[in-house]
């Protein structure tokens, strides 16, 4: 959530975490799903 909370480059974010840039952003859309799915699951939308 760095790129949300912080405005991170995905190159930055995958430095720190020690993968692609390619991989941060797949990461951070998948997170991004994960959270819609479950605030929508809990009756709420995004």
């Amino acid at each position: 959530m760095l790129k949300l909370l912080r405005g991170a480059r995905f190159a930055e974010i995958g430095e720190r975490l020690g993968i692609s840039t390619e991989a941060a952003k797949m990461r951070f859309v998948r997170a991004v799903e994960t959270l819609r799915t479950d605030l929508e699951e809990e009756g709420l939308r995004p």
